[in-house]
């Protein structure tokens, strides 16, 4: 292995995996990084208990590919002490590693890669960044509530769980006057301090002079988990257009959105849609016209109008197919 890289890259990313390194595991090899330089002009620095492992990438010019592993302390402690500039390390067939900065040259003696056990590849089933003070926030929450027991270690941790949405409910009361406006499943916007948040209107429950009005969000907003009582304004969205039975719509395969209507021959002809509102059942659409704009050129669509006879359960029905 022989490698050249900068002294604050090389410093970054040994400082960041030392983190992972514990003298209570009794090898000695386990108190090194294990170093990889691959033909991608990258250098792999990986450091593990044998419980928790780091890794981290830094830019290197790979003049020969190969492995090594360095105690953490000796490298660390050198490469602190250099200036800024180019380093150059290069990895003998006996794990000797040699260091070159300038005119010196310091000598490391090492272990060999194939004893340092490295972590099984993880296959990403999903991914997900979160600001880190928030993820720390959320950790010291529950991590108070783990055993302590090492003989159950499932229990040592705390389940981690990625989902697909953030599902959310603001509940409130309004006069019985002004609850003409709200309908469930109406779109709403909701004005929060600093941001815009979109919802609907979920559960309205009716009572002698108030109604309870539910809302649900899967919009998030920043520290939506914090709050339990907020003052906002919330602004009923009112749309107008064609209204259409969901299981009208079909994507194409080229990722243009429509329905299907019969021309005076009963044959199925596919229109393109413009989406304004919907719920549950049915979708708000544009009617006659309306437009894209394409690069610096708005575009005007023709779409349904308003005695268009659109098929239902369109996901069945193939383009020219003649419907009775």
């Amino acid at each position: 292995m022989k490698i050249i890289c900068s002294q604050g890259s090389l410093l970054h990313g040994i400082q960041t995996v030392q983190k992972g390194i514990s003298s209570r595991i009794g090898l000695p090899i386990y108190n090194g990084i294990l170093f990889e330089a691959n033909e991608d002009n990258k250098v792999h620095l990986f450091a593990t208990d044998l419980e928790i492992g780091i890794d981290c990438y830094i830019p290197a010019q790979v003049i020969e590919t190969g492995s090594t592993v360095i105690p953490s302390k000796i490298i660390s402690e050198l490469i602190k002490k250099f200036p800024e500039g180019k380093i150059e390390i290069e990895c003998s067939e006996n794990n000797i590693t040699t260091v070159k900065e300038n005119n010196s040259n310091y000598k490391i003696l090492g272990f060999s890669a194939e004893e340092f056990s490295n972590f099984p590849e993880i296959k990403m089933r999903a991914k997900i960044k979160l600001n880190q003070k928030l993820f720390k926030e959320t950790i010291q929450q529950v991590i108070f509530s783990t055993s302590r027991d090492e003989s159950k270690t499932f229990l040592n941790g705390a389940l981690f769980k990625i989902v697909n949405n953030n599902l959310w409910y603001i509940i409130t009361w309004i006069d019985n006057d002004n609850v003409i406006n709200y309908k469930v499943g109406k779109n709403v916007i909701f004005n929060l301090k600093d941001e815009k948040v979109e919802g609907e209107i979920h559960k309205i429950i009716k009572n002698e002079k108030e109604t309870l009005v539910i809302f649900k969000l899967e919009q998030n907003a920043d520290n939506f988990y914090k709050l339990r009582n907020i003052n906002l304004d919330a602004v009923v969205v009112n749309y107008e257009g064609l209204k259409i039975y969901k299981d009208s719509i079909v994507e194409r395969n080229d990722k243009q959105v429509g329905v299907y209507v019969l021309d005076i021959n009963r044959h199925a002809i596919f229109k393109p849609i413009k989406i304004i509102g919907y719920d549950d059942k049915y979708a708000i659409i544009k009617s006659t016209v309306y437009y894209e704009k394409e690069e610096n050129e708005v575009k005007t669509v023709r779409t349904v109008k308003l005695y268009d006879e659109i098929v239902r359960r369109a996901s069945k029905v193939e383009s020219g197919e003649i419907i009775y």
